[in-house]
């Protein structure tokens, strides 16, 4: 094999690489997806402005069903023609990330409720809740990029 053959496999390899982390990235961050899972944050966070024994059900229906598109995506994803070479075990670096994630979604729906106080609006955990949703779905396409850019720093796993 010659040099040029080496490079040019090699060169083949990584935009199979490319390609792989591409696709799945999209498929843990697609619209219907991430539709899904802000109609579970919308459902859980809104919850908190129903009477005490409703509050309980519609805040476990609402974040099960986040949960339960999280557990769907993965399911699916290992049933698709591209996935990881090994089970998904989240690196340090997208550990800290989905976190901040979620952190990031507890932060919205303080700062919205606490503006929604302030203002004295009605339904404030609705109106907070409905921020949260809009901002998830915004911000996919942000975490998108983000998690592209930490896959691409541990090339050897995808």
């Amino acid at each position: 094999m010659s040099p040029n053959d080496a490079q040019s496999t090699l060169d083949d390899i990584r935009r199979l690489q490319d390609r792989t982390r591409d696709e799945l990235v999209g498929h843990n961050f697609s619209l219907p997806y991430a539709l899904l899972m802000a109609l579970g944050l919308f459902i859980g966070f809104a919850s908190t402005d129903l009477p005490r024994p409703w509050n309980d059900v519609a805040c476990l229906l609402g974040f099960g069903l986040y949960v339960g598109v999280t557990i769907l995506q993965q399911v699916r994803q290992c049933r698709s023609s591209v996935r990881p070479r090994s089970l998904w075990v989240p690196t340090r670096l997208e550990l800290v990330f989905y976190v901040g994630w979620a952190v990031s979604i507890l932060l919205v729906f303080a700062a919205a409720r606490t503006a929604t106080w302030a203002l004295d609006l009605p339904a404030q955990g609705t109106v907070a809740a409905a921020v949260v949703a809009l901002a998830f779905v915004a911000a996919t396409p942000l975490a998108r990029r983000i998690v592209k850019a930490i896959m691409r720093q541990d090339s050897g796993r995808y």
